[in-house]
């Protein structure tokens, strides 16, 4: 089906049923590939808890405070914090610091975190591009159709979403993206799409991670 063109976009906002989420892209003439992430005052977006296993992923507050999950450790972080090492395989999310406070601590103004990985090659910025897109799409809202988009695209792309916590979960986790993987293959959903990814990552998208990093998909 025809998709909407979001290749050359800087930035993305999307109402999402936990809130409002502003993903802003690396600019094209950095050599660095870092992607900020702006969480509006009132929103309780986090991209849930969830591992990579091809990436160390860093992660820093440039404003306001965020609170992580890191492993089992819980830290709340600000500007003068520094970044935050995720090794592979490390359970992790965020979000604002006051996501879970009433309403009479809640801070004013957004949060900001900046986040690159290691290797920084921009396979992660294939992601954004594609969750983001295909989100932007169907305004904020997942379908069936989006869903199997969304498989196909994160179970490519190392982002491994926590089902339940523990060895078990991880076993679970990956025996879903097989299938789920699969059956979107099949019914003709493709990983990552050129209307939604820049060019100068077409690369990397198309190596995957399986040619770039010996990583079996």
């Amino acid at each position: 089906m025809p998709r909407i063109y979001t290749a050359n976009e800087q930035s993305m906002t999307l109402d999402l049923p936990a809130g409002l989420v502003t993903f802003k892209f690396p600019d094209p003439e950095d050599k660095e590939n870092r992607t900020t992430i702006v969480i509006p005052e009132g929103s309780k977006w986090t991209p849930t808890l969830h591992w990579h296993e091809a990436y160390t992923e860093y992660l820093q507050v440039v404003k306001g405070r965020a609170r992580f999950t890191v492993g089992d450790e819980i830290v709340e972080r600000g500007p003068e914090d520094g970044s935050i090492r995720i090794d592979s395989y490390v359970p992790h999310e965020f979000m604002r610091a006051d996501a879970l406070k009433p309403d009479n601590e809640k801070n004013e103004g957004d949060v900001e975190v900046r986040e690159w990985t290691d290797p920084d090659d921009g396979f992660r910025e294939v992601f954004f591009y594609n969750v983001m897109s295909m989100f932007k799409e169907s305004g904020g809202k997942l379908t069936p159709s989006n869903g199997m988009q969304l498989l196909a695209t994160i179970a490519y792309v190392d982002n491994y979403v926590v089902l339940i916590k523990g060895p078990f979960g991880f076993y679970l986790t990956h025996g879903l993206y097989k299938i789920g993987a699969r059956l979107a293959w099949l019914l003709g959903y493709k990983t990552w799409y050129e209307e939604y990814t820049p060019k100068r990552y077409h690369a990397i998208a198309a190596a995957g991670r399986q040619a770039k990093h010996g990583k079996s998909l």
